[in-house]
């Protein structure tokens, strides 16, 4: 079963980089994608899942070097993953209550900032702390870029970001993908819509 996991994870990267250099590598990703169209392209995760974090530093920041790469993307970022939501609607997270801190946060973040210019350099900077096993800093992030933090915490403290993160979850849950070959919660959805 593990080796399964590792290949399951290794195709998805593989179709992953594969797009991305096939775009990248190309003068012009305008050119191959002309009609108008986004490609959707959403990312299930968990904030301190080890293969999360490295996957978003190491890879998926890559995206926001290439302007018109990301400009033909619709990405959704799903801090989710693993998460179950138990009786009287509790959310236990794979990695622990810190877990659900974080993937309650980022989802606040997503809520109150549609736009993923905003949210993912939010969302990208809890993950490298993470990375750097440093995670109980994530609220340095709002300094670092400049944002304010009282929607978020607002969101947090009000028992909005329960209800997001549930509306998250219930968005995960219903991707039709056998659970038991995700590893913690990373999957990459590519599709054109």
């Amino acid at each position: 079963m593990g080796s399964r996991s590792l290949s399951t994870k290794i195709s998805y990267l593989v179709l992953f980089f594969s797009f991305f250099i096939v775009l990248s590598s190309n003068s012009s990703a305008s050119t191959i994608y002309s009609h108008g169209d986004k490609i959707s392209l959403e990312v299930y995760y968990e904030s301190l899942c080890p293969d999360s974090t490295s996957f978003f530093v190491n890879y998926l920041g890559k995206l926001f070097e290439d302007e018109e790469l990301i400009s033909i993307l619709d990405l959704k970022l799903i801090p989710y993953g693993n998460a179950r939501i138990g009786p009287n609607n509790t959310i236990t997270c794979q990695h622990g209550q810190f877990e659900c801190l974080l993937n309650t946060i980022e989802a606040c973040a997503i809520n109150i900032w549609p736009d993923v210019d905003k949210q993912f350099p939010f969302s990208y900077c809890i993950e490298a702390l993470a990375d750097e096993h440093k995670a109980p800093e994530w609220e340095s992030c709002f300094k670092k870029l400049g944002l304010d933090p009282k929607p978020v915490l607002d969101c947090y403290r009000s028992g909005d970001g329960k209800e997001v993160t549930q509306l998250l979850g219930m968005h995960c849950w219903n991707y039709d993908m056998p659970r038991k070959q995700m590893s913690c919660g990373l999957l990459i959805h590519l599709c054109h819509g």
